[in-house]
Parts: C-alpha cells; sequence; structure tokens
C-alpha cells in the first residue's frame, strides 16, 4: 500500500515536473521568437491602377452593393473612385461573405501614407463611392425619389484582430462615414465607431457574428440628387516606434455595403454565399513536386483528413441551394473530378425572431483521386466551388477557386504574408523546416521570403544550412553556405533565391527516412524578419536551436521558406536582359500572377511570348495597348524569358522574369 502510494506521489511529482519543465522551455522559446506585422503590404507591391474616367461620367442608379468577394487587391472602378484599402480573403475573420475591404495606413501600393509617420495621427485611407442617383427611381415606376420611399446604406465592420506586440487600442482612431451634399459641396459625417478590440466584442449578443451591422437611413431631402455619394475613411494614430508597427495603425474590415429603397431598418438580404475560402487538398502543403506525390505509396496521407465549406444565408427564411465542387486540370482545360453535395435547404443565419443558426458547413470528400498522377515537371489544377441557386439576388459570392499547384518545390505557405516571423538579436540561433521526401531527390535551391529590417543598411550574412533528421528534431548539418541579405536594396521584401553551391542529393543512406531540414543560422547580433503565413498552421514542422538545443516554435503560422529540387536551374546563355526605356515590365519579381508591360514609344502593336528556362513556350498574346496585363497563373514559379517584338518594325526586347 505504502508503495503504491509512493509510486502514485512520484508519478504526480514526474508530471509536475514534465508540466513546468514544458512552460519553462516554451517560455524560453517563446521569448527568442516573436510576431511583427509588416511595414508594407506584399500582396499590393507593384501593383500599377489606372483610374477609368468613363466609370464616373453616369451616375450609379440604386441598388448599390458591394461584399468585395472578387480577386482583385482594388475596389471596383465601377462602384468606387479611390483605392486606398485593400480588397482581399484573407484579413477578415469570419466575413458575412468572402472578401474584406481592409482600412489601414498603408497606400495604394503598399507603402505607408504620405504625412503619416511615427507619432502622427491623421486620416489615412477612403473608400468613396460613384456619384448616384438618388434622385429618381427607375423603372416602370419611374417617378422622383422621396423620403417616404425609405432609402437605407447598410454595412458590416470589423476591427482587425491583434497580434503579439501590437498596439491597437487609441481613443483617437474611428471609423468613418460621411454623406456628400452638392448643394453645400461639403461632406457632412453621419456615423462613426471608435476603435475597439476584436476580442471585446460579444458574439452572442451581436447575433453570432464577428462584424457589426449598421443600417443608416437617408432621410435628409439635401441627398436627395443626381450626385449623391458616401465615404468610408479611418483615423489612423500611428505610434511612436520603428515603421514595422505602422501598418497596424487603426485596422479595419468592412463587409456586404447595401444601399437601396424600399427597405427597413430589420430587412434582410436575399442571398446565400460562401464565409469561406477554397484551400490545398493537400494535407500539409500549398505545393509540392508532381514526382513526390505520384510515388507515394499512401496517397491518402497526402491529402486532408477532411475539409468543410462554410455557407451562410443573409434572408429571413430558407434557401435550396446546392453545393459542389470539380477540378480541373489548368494546362489541357479537361475536368478530372466532380464532387456533388446535391440540394438541400439552408436556415437563415438569423430568423426574424432572433434565433441564431449561424452558417452551415459542407463537409467534402476529398480523395487521392483528384490528382491523377502525372510526370510532367509542373501542373496546376484549378478547384471551382458552387453554389447552385435560383431564386437569390447575388452571385458573385457564389464561386470560390483556388489553384492547387504541383511545382518543382515545397510549399507549406501560400506565397503572401501576412506578418513577419522574428528572431531576438541573440547571435549564433538557428531557424529550420523539416520536409519529408516520398522518393530520392536533389535539393539544388531554396527561396527565403526575406523581409527588410528597420535601421539595417548593411549587408547581413547567414549561413543557409540543411540538416539530417534524428526522428524527432534537426541532427547532424550535412551542408552550409555563407549568403547575403541586400537590406538597402530591397525596396519591398520577397522570396530571394539561393542556389546551393553545390546540389545535395537526399537519399535514404544519407537521410533516415528522407527526412531533412533547411534553414538558416544566424552571424551576429542582427534580428531576422522573414515572411509569416497565417493561413496554414505548419509550427510542428518548425524548429529554433538558440542554446544548443532544438525546440519547436511556438507559433501558429508558417516561416516562409521553400526548398526546390530536380535539375538544377539552366543558365541562359546568349541572352541578355535587354534595357531599354522603351518598354517597361512591372512588377518584377512577379507576384500575384500578372505582369504589366508598359510601351513608353508606341508604333504598332506587339507579339508577347514567355518561355521558361527549358524554352518551353509559356505565354503567348499580342497587344496594340500602351499598357498590357500579361497573365502568367499558368506558369510554375522560376525564371522565364519574356520576349517583346515589334511587328511594325521586327525590333526585339528580351527580359528576364522571376515569378514568384
Amino acid at each position: 500500500m505504502n508503495n503504491k502510494i509512493i509510486m502514485n506521489s512520484s508519478i504526480k511529482l514526474c508530471k509536475l515536473v514534465c508540466v513546468a519543465a514544458f512552460t519553462f522551455f516554451s517560455t524560453m522559446v517563446n521569448c527568442q521568437e516573436y510576431i511583427e506585422n509588416l511595414n508594407f503590404n506584399p500582396a499590393l507591391a507593384g501593383e500599377q491602377w489606372h483610374k477609368d474616367e468613363k466609370n464616373s461620367a453616369t451616375a450609379i442608379q440604386l441598388p448599390f452593393f458591394d461584399d468585395f468577394s472578387y480577386r482583385n487587391v482594388y475596389p471596383k472602378q465601377t462602384l468606387w473612385s479611390d483605392n486606398d484599402v485593400f480588397v482581399n480573403n484573407d484579413l477578415g475573420y469570419m466575413p458575412i461573405s468572402i472578401g474584406v475591404a481592409t482600412f489601414d495606413a498603408l497606400d495604394a501600393q503598399g507603402k505607408l501614407h504620405d504625412g503619416l509617420g511615427p507619432g502622427l495621427q491623421g486620416i489615412a485611407d477612403y473608400l468613396t463611392s460613384q456619384p448616384i442617383r438618388l434622385d429618381s427611381i427607375f423603372g416602370d415606376e419611374s417617378r422622383k425619389m422621396l423620403v417616404a420611399d425609405s432609402v437605407y446604406l447598410s454595412f458590416f465592420y470589423q476591427p482587425m484582430k491583434k497580434i503579439e506586440n501590437e498596439i491597437m487600442e487609441n481613443d483617437d482612431d474611428e471609423l468613418c462615414v460621411d454623406f456628400y451634399s452638392s448643394a453645400d459641396d461639403a461632406w457632412i459625417n453621419v456615423w462613426s465607431a471608435k476603435r475597439f478590440s476584436l476580442d471585446t466584442l460579444n458574439v452572442d449578443e451581436n447575433n453570432g457574428r464577428y462584424f457589426v451591422e449598421v443600417k443608416l437611413p437617408i432621410v435628409d431631402t439635401v441627398y436627395f440628387n443626381d450626385d449623391f455619394r458616401f465615404r468610408f475613411y479611418n483615423k489612423a494614430t500611428l505610434e511612436n516606434v520603428h515603421s514595422g508597427f505602422q501598418n497596424n495603425a487603426s485596422r479595419w474590415n468592412i463587409d456586404y455595403v447595401y444601399l437601396n429603397y424600399g427597405r427597413t431598418y430589420n430587412d434582410t438580404y436575399r442571398d446565400v454565399c460562401f464565409v469561406t475560402t477554397g484551400q490545398s487538398f493537400l494535407s500539409d502543403y500549398y505545393s509540392m513536386p508532381c514526382n513526390q506525390y505520384a510515388a507515394s505509396t499512401n496517397a491518402y496521407e497526402m491529402m486532408v483528413d477532411s475539409m468543410s465549406m462554410l455557407v451562410s444565408n443573409l434572408d429571413s427564411y430558407q434557401h435550396n441551394v446546392n453545393y459542389s465542387y470539380e477540378v480541373i486540370n489548368s494546362t489541357t482545360g479537361q475536368k478530372v473530378w466532380n464532387y456533388n453535395a446535391g440540394s438541400g435547404n439552408i436556415n437563415p443565419f438569423l430568423t426574424p425572431d432572433g434565433v441564431v443558426n449561424g452558417s452551415k458547413e459542407y463537409a467534402l470528400g476529398v480523395f487521392p483521386s483528384v490528382y491523377p498522377t502525372s510526370s510532367a515537371d509542373s501542373i496546376t489544377f484549378t478547384i471551382k466551388h458552387v453554389l447552385g441557386a435560383t431564386d437569390l439576388e447575388y452571385f458573385d459570392n457564389d464561386t470560390v477557386i483556388f489553384k492547387q499547384k504541383f511545382y518543382n518545390y515545397y510549399a507549406y505557405d501560400d506565397g503572401i504574408p501576412e506578418y513577419a516571423y522574428c528572431l531576438t538579436e541573440r547571435p549564433q540561433m538557428m531557424l529550420s523546416q523539416r520536409y519529408k521526401l516520398n522518393v530520392e531527390d536533389t535539393i539544388h535551391s531554396v527561396a527565403i521570403y526575406f523581409n527588410a529590417i528597420y535601421g539595417e543598411n548593411e549587408p547581413i550574412k547567414y549561413k543557409l544550412c540543411v540538416w539530417n533528421d534524428n526522428l524527432s528534431a534537426p541532427d547532424q548539418r550535412v551542408y552550409e553556405q555563407e549568403i547575403e541579405v541586400e537590406y538597402d536594396s530591397l525596396n519591398v521584401a520577397g522570396y530571394v533565391y539561393y542556389k546551393l553551391d553545390t546540389p545535395l542529393y537526399i537519399s535514404k543512406d544519407n537521410f533516415q527516412n528522407l527526412v531533412f531540414y533547411i534553414g538558416l543560422e544566424k552571424s551576429r547580433q542582427t534580428p531576422m524578419s522573414i515572411g509569416f503565413d497565417v493561413s496554414r498552421n505548419s509550427a510542428n514542422y518548425t524548429y529554433i536551436n538558440y542554446d544548443g538545443s532544438w525546440q519547436k516554435s511556438t507559433k501558429a503560422g508558417t516561416v516562409m521558406m521553400r526548398p526546390y529540387f530536380g535539375k538544377p536551374i539552366k543558365e541562359e546563355v546568349g541572352i541578355e536582359d535587354v534595357e531599354t526605356p522603351s518598354v517597361v515590365v512591372y512588377p518584377n519579381p512577379v507576384i500575384n500572377s500578372f505582369v504589366n508591360v508598359k510601351f513608353e514609344e508606341t508604333d504598332g502593336c506587339h507579339s508577347i511570348n514567355v518561355y521558361d528556362n527549358y524554352g518551353k513556350l509559356c505565354v503567348s498574346t499580342e497587344t496594340c495597348d500602351d499598357v498590357f496585363k500579361v497573365d502568367l497563373s499558368g506558369c510554375a514559379k522560376g525564371v522565364y524569358i519574356m520576349k517583346i517584338e515589334n511587328r511594325k518594325s521586327g525590333k526585339l526586347i528580351v527580359k528576364k522574369l522571376i515569378v514568384m
């Protein structure tokens, strides 16, 4: 009996020691790594917005509606006259429908607004409607619009969630709405909300939503004219700290903006829509090499265990909706898979008597045969999710598209960071990321998404390393080479590609279970800042070493590093990147699948051909425009050659491109 008591006490003591040790090590790791805001918006870097004057030539007739469910990073010019806000699918938490407009302290190119800086306060982003006809009702009942016609502007808003180290509450920060009075030629403030933390929002009292609904009646006759406008804007207070914290100032999301007559304060929306965006069907990756996927002995292990799509019925009564998805080979256009969940009724998110049903969750059937195995170097599949209904008013938010990529690299991340992953100034710290191959292969390059570091003007040296595995963490270092990051030359952050001096063959002889790690070792007392993607949590595959032992990362997200496999990238021979002021190609590197070609001297039409490193034609198109956007979404990430030929003179211009 006494022995049992002693044994039980020992077990309890051991558990307490283990818990204490785990807490201690987690706290220590947490002190060495931290998350910061970026000092720019990488999704906007290099983007160009050209104002189309014809969009403001004719005033908009009601209804006015925008839920920002489109893929463009800027608001629709047919509805809005400026481009400060960032339209995206990533920053809204449980939106009303897919897509939000995000207000922050950054301009249309993702940089800090002019006039704003540390310790300053002012208006940052505007979102201004095009002129709207509030003077008349059109159609069969054409007549003058009256106050009695019950005109409402409604929208949903949300303060963005905090991250660690982030100072977000400030008494001077606001989100505001103005109406324009043409009679007075003045903007009149009609609504504002002071900054608050999303964590303080009582979701139960807010009808089960993480966005707050606002409905503004328009009752002043001064607004019932043919050029009514409204605008949103945010007042941002920047903390007196370095610029890495500045884009978080007064960040808000708005969604589902609707202006119409014949409304009431309690009306709803005839809409059933997606709430969540599409995701990778692969269990761990956004992208992996074709040959590695095809070589899996258990393809089910490569796929997600389960996946769901959230669908919301914003109306006051049930709607019968069909949900399905299809998988299409983006190269051939062939449909390779179709899944149909059938039709069924979806209850209202919120009933007229206040019952919260919330969104409906569709559990997807995901099978390995969704992706036919292929020996191709690269292939992209388009996953298209569709809601089918015939009795609704809005349809842009009924379709969600995701691109599943099988390229020559592994990627835990989606390519766009939301934050910065940082290590402290402690020297000789190491960061690594785990990968497992299904078949032996050669790693020839590593790409790392470096962020600019505030105050760094000198190149920073790191050791690029590869480790093998001891079944639970990195073990012996099997490769290293010194690399430099030129922070003073980085206009924007992005993936930097490092070709290994000697390609490394990952074989079963040298790497147990074909598991290896890539990463960095710091060489001096300087912080490290790498892109951090929060769309997927890969912390279980990320390790840091600050005291001679490896510990798993405590940060939920993905540090953006990618290993590249297969044949080493071929060096171009006999082709130079011809610099000429007559043609400008931007952005380069290409981040969002599109590159602009601007002809400074227009003289006839041009043919544009894009080739990969093996001479394979990726894109072929023609244009007679001064500025032409080339779609590179079908091109795998890597180095490309763009040949631009003047069809009249035969003059050939060659540019090198990096597609990220």
